[in-house]
């Protein structure tokens, strides 16, 4: 067919809709979902596993917290974790996370008090990278790097600017755009 035929669909609740960009990882098709049962905040937030062939469930991860959600952002694998950012509902505090890819269960979770993402993480030789800005000024961020395995902080550079790029990798060195109209390098 020319892409006008649908192969498969999944049925969400009523009340829910994918809320940032899908993932495909082997067999895997993982969605951010969240759930608008309460029309003054979505609520019940989920990552989801479906089959990338027929669009069966795999594993359903909930959020823990009901008032976080996925914002602007995608989820990212790597080494059998899936790592994504969340935000609260006044934008204010930021979690990241890492899942089992496998069976979707918390491996780690890092909480991020007073900044909120705008992009998403990139994983580079271990670390995730995590891009924030500060919400009480609005004019400054960080860029964080984090172990993989276990959350940890590795090292974390203070912005000039607030951050509201992903940033992007290649051969071991972090490209960053800031909203003061500067693009940086940093080593990994």
């Amino acid at each position: 067919s020319n892409g006008t035929q649908i192969l498969w669909d999944y049925n969400l609740s009523d009340y829910e809709s994918v809320d940032g960009s899908l993932s495909v990882y082997k067999e895997k098709l993982i969605a951010p979902v969240k759930s608008n049962t309460d029309p003054s905040w979505p609520s019940n937030s989920y990552m989801l596993a479906l089959n990338k062939n027929n669009g069966t469930l795999i594993w359903k991860y909930s959020l823990t917290d009901h008032e976080y959600r996925f914002e602007r952002s995608f989820p990212v694998i790597y080494a059998g974790k899936i790592f994504f950012l969340t935000s609260d509902k006044d934008w204010i505090n930021t979690k990241v996370y890492a899942i089992n890819e496998t069976i979707g269960e918390l491996v780690w979770q890092y909480n991020i008090s007073n900044e909120n993402p705008y992009g998403s993480p990139s994983i580079a030789d271990s670390k995730v990278i995590v891009g924030t800005s500060n919400t009480t000024t609005m004019t400054t961020g960080r860029l964080r790097a984090l172990d993989t395995e276990n959350g940890s902080l590795i090292w974390s550079y203070d912005s000039p600017s607030a951050i509201y790029s992903t940033p992007s990798i290649i051969d071991n060195y972090i490209y960053l755009g800031n909203e003061d109209g500067k693009i940086r390098i940093f080593k990994t």
